[in-house]
């Protein structure tokens, strides 16, 4: 009786083990939580204010900008020439972004050179990508620009030796040096401001950060990728 009550224990906790990693395998790393690296962060710039996420569900912003230069901090909102708000910023050695006059902190959480987060919280960040022109002026989109093949810098989660090319109507996306993609998709571009890839059933906002570097977020997971042009 003893040997058949082991035998059911040992069983449950192997049940047990396979399940933690089965879901371990199927969720992947949890890439979204609170910042805990410090990387060290060159904010001087222009930055679109482009999402706020909340719980990992994605708000998109519009026309919205945070301006950084050598000791003050500006933000401006829906187009206007004056700042919402200004301050005098500091960022410490942990990275926490400090602006005494208006009585905010965040924690920056950098990313790619050409995208941070500004948490507020555990659950709560900016998704702030550079922005081109640092008068804030309009970015002009031009469709046939994206043809060609990009090679993903960044993406949220496991980092990847991934290439997007890019014909007029097709996606292909190359993965660890294959000369075949592992997936295709019609894609079409929205309003110029967003591709939806058909056969991947995503829709991604589309940033333009120079002539061979672009950004995605995903805007149902507001998940990033920066790319930048090889050909």
């Amino acid at each position: 009786m003893k040997k058949k009550v082991l035998f059911i224990s040992c069983a449950a906790i192997v049940l047990v083990a396979i399940a933690g990693m089965l879901i371990f395998v199927l969720s992947g790393n949890n890439e979204e939580s609170y910042p805990d690296n410090k990387e060290p962060v060159d904010i001087v710039g222009t930055w679109e204010v482009a999402a706020v996420m909340q719980n990992e569900v994605p708000t998109f912003v519009d026309n919205e900008f945070m301006i950084f230069n050598a000791d003050e901090a500006s933000s401006f909102k829906n187009g206007e020439d004056k700042p919402f708000a200004s301050s005098s910023y500091s960022i410490s050695a942990d990275n926490t972004l400090n602006l005494p006059d208006i009585g905010r902190k965040y924690t920056i959480d950098n990313k790619n050179k050409d995208y941070i987060r500004l948490y507020e919280s555990a659950e709560k960040y900016m998704i702030l990508i550079r922005y081109p022109n640092s008068d804030m002026s309009e970015v002009k989109v031009e469709p046939e620009t994206i043809v060609g093949k990009w090679r993903v810098e960044y993406r949220s989660g496991d980092p990847v030796d991934e290439v997007l090319e890019f014909s007029t109507d097709t996606l292909n996306d190359y993965r660890n040096g294959s000369k075949d993609p592992v997936s295709t998709s019609p894609y079409s571009w929205k309003d110029n401001s967003s591709i939806f890839a058909d056969k991947w059933n995503k829709e991604f906002e589309y940033h333009r950060l120079s002539n061979t570097r672009i950004a995605f977020i995903e805007e149902d997971t507001g998940f990033v990728w920066v790319l930048e042009k090889t050909e």
